[in-house]
This record gives structure tokens, sequence and C-alpha cells, in this order.
């Protein structure tokens, strides 16, 4: 095992793990939903367990697999005090706003 390897073996949990992420919470659908509604971006909001796969380089690359053209944000804030509690929101963003 080398380092080669270790990565080849993120990238590949990765897809595994962005596919169920994808389907489980709907985001297509959710774009979908907003854009009838005349918006042009949607907020979704992660659990903090997710932020490390969200912010993973890989993700904004797979979410334009999905949707061809859509602008991705990840933003992470640490609203905790004493214990870190991070909020993560990623923001989908598919028409330019003058």
């Amino acid at each position: 095992m080398n380092v080669i390897d270790l990565k080849k073996q993120r990238d590949e949990t990765f897809k595994v793990w962005f596919e169920r992420w994808w389907r489980n919470e709907e985001i297509e659908k959710k774009i979908i939903i907003a854009n009838a509604k005349g918006y042009t971006k949607y907020e979704h909001r992660a659990n903090m367990k997710q932020h490390q796969r969200l912010t993973d380089p890989n993700f904004k690359n797979a979410v334009r697999d999905k949707i061809a053209g859509i602008n991705v944000y990840v933003n992470v804030e640490n609203i905790g005090t004493i214990f870190d509690v991070l909020v993560c929101s990623v923001y989908f963003k598919w028409e330019d706003q003058k």
C-alpha cells in the first residue's frame, strides 16, 4: 500500500457516499421545486457529521456532474462557544444574479 492507493480508495468511497447522499437527500428534486417557485438558488443544511465530505474537493465536481452549469458553495460555521458546534450549508445556484 502507498499514498496513491490510499487516495484511490478515498476517491472510491467518496463516490459511493455521494451517490447515496444525493439520492437520500433528494437534492435534484428540491432544486426543481425551488426553481418552479421562481428561486435561482437552494440552500441545503447538513448535519455536522457530513461537513468533512461536503468540503471535500471532489464534492463540487460530483454535483456539477449531476447538474451541468450549477454553482456550488459550501459554508461551514462554528457556532459553538465551549464545544465545537458546526453548521454546514451547501448553496446551489443556477442563475447569475445581476
